[in-house]
């Protein structure tokens, strides 16, 4: 199998945790790697890396020039005898993937079919009304076989584009790959009288970090009312990159915001705050996942309606309970009982927060009972893999 993604080396992002996560459920299959030209990460296991795809400012600056760069260069690794013939498979396809693709099918044999995995709305809300004519006829035509995450993703496509997706969705873990999953049930849990609350995946607007601030003082009062409230330590995914003075500039305003949200005090007697990088290693982040007792993630709707979470996943495999924002995507791994759905206010996630907290048991049985539930769907990401 030719596996394409073209940010194999980008660290934050889950597009790095692909190759294990595809390795380790698709058993002995040799497998070819395909990635962009500035990737310098090296693989084990003997398998083939070809860093030969265009950069991100290749397709911002000339697109036309990138798609007829990586046609090219997928031609060649097609004819190359390197590269085994067998199945494509674009991990993250983007609308330049998509670009590719479709001119790429004239040139496969009828029995070679490309299978891309689109994961966000906006891939196909840039592809023109022809193109986007051309791939329905590819898909038709059996070419090109369409593939994403959730089942709810896929019913949206169809019913918003015209678009049939494969009816097994490609589900992939993140930062947990399913031979760890099994054992995290045996982990110690947090004693009942301090918890720790993880806000993680990077601190983006999209994310919802303008309410947290707001979010931390709602708690704050929450907590110092109750009668016997737990201590909470809200661990944030917040750190800087510090890689420029304007860098450096902007960072300390965006702190001095936070804090002046805040109120420029401690948080409370029974709340705390503790910082991480933005830019975790991925066993950085992971270490830090398993530590905390829940997640929050007030991702704002309107960007993640129709829309996988890398943190979603990663806190449902590790049996985490959930506080997230209603009408989110993944709706199928939130559904067990382990997981609070908040309206998009503030008050709303604090008040939340401190349910699950305050009955945290029931939450970590049911967060048990959602993870056999993923583990379930990965294998059966495992059979379609090993079918394709």
């Amino acid at each position: 199998m030719i596996v394409v993604e073209k940010y194999l080396d980008v660290l934050g992002g889950h597009e790095a945790t692909q190759v294990a996560a595809i390795q380790s459920l698709v058993g002995n299959r040799p497998l070819t790697f395909v990635t962009g030209r500035q990737c310098e990460l090296s693989l084990d296991g003997g398998q083939i890396l070809l860093p030969v795809l265009s950069t991100r400012k290749e397709i911002k600056d000339t697109p036309k020039q990138a798609v007829d760069q990586d046609l090219q260069s997928m031609s060649d690794i097609l004819v190359s005898e390197k590269a085994r013939h067998g199945p494509i498979l674009y991990v993250t396809a983007q609308s330049h993937d998509l670009r590719v693709g479709l001119r790429l099918v004239s040139i496969l044999p009828l029995c070679q079919r490309l299978y891309m995995r689109v994961l966000l709305e906006r891939e196909i809300i840039q592809l023109t009304n022809d193109e986007l004519t051309a791939l329905k006829s590819a898909i038709a035509a059996g070419q090109i076989v369409l593939l994403t995450e959730t089942e709810s993703l896929a019913a949206h496509f169809l019913a918003r584009y015209g678009l049939k997706f494969n009816d097994t969705a490609l589900c992939l873990p993140c930062s947990i790959v399913p031979s760890q999953s099994a054992s995290l049930s045996s982990l110690p849990q947090s004693k009942t009288s301090h918890f720790r609350v993880g806000c993680l995946g990077g601190w983006r607007a999209e994310k919802g970090v303008e309410m947290i601030p707001q979010i931390i003082r709602h708690m704050r009062y929450a907590l110092d009312a109750a009668d016997n409230a737990p201590k909470v330590e809200l661990v944030l995914q917040k750190g800087a990159r510090w890689k420029t003075f304007r860098g450096i500039r902007k960072s300390l305003k965006r702190d001095y915001r936070f804090w002046r949200s805040v109120g420029f005090t401690v948080p409370g007697k029974r709340l705390s705050l503790s910082f991480r990088k933005t830019n975790l290693s991925q066993e950085d982040f992971l270490a830090t996942l398993l530590s905390v007792d829940m997640l929050l993630v007030p991702y704002r709707l309107n960007d993640y309606r129709h829309r996988g979470s890398g943190i979603i996943l990663d806190g449902v495999a590790a049996r985490k309970p959930i506080v997230y924002t209603r009408g989110m995507g993944m709706s199928e791994f939130l559904t067990h009982g382990n997981a609070e759905a908040a309206s998009e206010e503030p008050k709303d996630y604090a008040d939340k927060v401190v349910r699950v907290l305050s009955d945290i048991e029931v939450y970590r049985t049911a967060a048990d009972k959602a993870a056999v539930e993923f583990d379930q769907r990965i294998q059966q990401t495992a059979l379609l893999l090993r079918s394709i």
